[in-house]
């Protein structure tokens, strides 16, 4: 029988998953640790360029926002499934999508191609909040 909290094997999914994607796609966490994301850039002309002036280092944002999108809401459905704290999820998780669609977008306009991590992102994020949002107009929640 599932208690009003929900299953939270089910929700360390999202967590397990979220923590798995920073593992595979460590550079921006590896930069804002330590400044220097490990890797060397440069811009058109061949020139070396900063990390944070690369297009690198929005996808990667974009991304690492879809990690803390997953890690978050699978922290409050498996602890604190609340209304407040639930809302705060869909807006990291709206957030997160948008700015994947963006990258993609932007980086397809720019003829680099489709952007694997970040259309992947996208489709998972409109679902999980499609999800969050059935949720918020859930009266199970307190």
């Amino acid at each position: 029988m599932e208690s009003k909290i929900g299953n939270r094997w089910d929700a360390f999914f999202g967590v397990i998953i979220g923590l798995f994607l920073i593992l595979i796609t460590p550079r921006i966490w590896k930069w804002s640790f330590t400044g220097d994301s490990g890797w060397t850039f440069t811009d058109e002309a061949g020139n070396p360029m900063a990390y944070t002036k690369s297009l690198a280092f929005w996808g990667d944002l974009a991304f690492a926002l879809f990690d803390v999108a997953l890690i978050a809401e699978g922290l409050v459905l498996a602890f604190r499934r609340t209304r407040p704290f639930l809302a705060c999820c869909f807006v990291i998780t709206v957030l997160a999508t948008l700015s994947n669609l963006a990258y993609v977008i932007y980086m397809i306009n720019r003829g680099m191609g489709f952007q694997i991590f970040s259309g992947l992102a996208t489709a998972f994020g409109l679902y999980i909040a499609g999800y969050q949002w059935s949720l918020l107009g859930s009266r199970s929640l307190e």
